[in-house]
């Protein structure tokens, strides 16, 4: 064992433990010293068991610190050809995550994947019966939308749910709480919406009764009624 220090209750040691054949680097067990690399390049906290990487004000159990360079890789899991795994900035506000990774699974600690679980980039499983696979909390004053299911070409058009909760289907901006856009020209053969029995009725719309409104409406390209129903059952 090497000792560096003043004297045996402060000082760094640095030893080789022959039964478990491990290099040991260690500091005095009187006081919480902790070990540095370069100042704060790598920062062992002793006292709270935790790593700083750039940083010596340690806040978590792994720190990393960018200083005034955002514009870097925060963390990375290289493969042969390629990143699996990292989380960088662009320089800006923005914090990106790119995974190279088929599958990513978010489960419980039992958790056990379906069969079918490799078809899906991320799957969430719940630990528990009474457990919320996903939530999605608005920002206070939001303005844009909650979720939205993008294509290839344009945002947000294939599926969207709205900062006020409106849903659109193959509708970006949906002005009702539920708006599903008919196909384009290109999709002639496929129908804007279908509901299929199986036994029960396949569209229940209520009434309700603290408003006098139309229950149901079929309106044409200017939004005239061609067919109504209103909260007393007249068509």
């Amino acid at each position: 064992t090497v000792h560096i220090g003043s004297t045996a209750t402060d000082e760094g040691t640095i030893s080789y433990d022959t039964s478990t054949n491990i290099l040991q680097f260690g500091t005095d067990a009187t006081t919480n010293g902790d070990i540095a690399f370069f100042t704060d390049d790598l920062y062992l906290d002793k006292s709270a068991g935790r790593v700083g990487i750039g940083t010596a004000t340690v806040d978590a159990n792994l720190h990393i610190y960018t200083g005034s360079d955002t514009s870097q890789n925060f963390f990375e899991i290289q493969g042969a050809t390629d990143d699996l795994f990292r989380i960088w900035s662009d320089g800006s506000t923005n914090t990106v995550m790119k995974s190279l990774i088929d599958n990513i699974q978010f489960g419980g600690p039992s958790w056990i994947p379906d069969a079918d679980w490799t078809d899906a980039k991320v799957t969430i499983e719940p630990n528990s019966g009474t457990q919320k696979a996903l939530v999605i909390d608005a920002y206070s004053g939001q303005s844009v939308d909650l979720f939205q299911v993008r294509d290839a070409v344009g945002p947000g058009n294939l599926f969207v749910i709205d900062n006020d909760g409106s849903v659109g289907i193959n509708n970006g901006s949906p002005a009702n709480r539920l708006n599903v856009n008919t196909p384009n020209a290109a999709d002639s053969n496929v129908d804007a919406l279908i509901t299929q029995t199986t036994g029960k009725r396949g569209l229940v719309v209520q009434g309700s009764q603290q408003y006098d409104a139309d229950v149901f409406a079929v309106e044409d390209g200017y939004g005239s009624d061609l067919f109504y129903v209103s909260e007393a059952g007249y068509a």
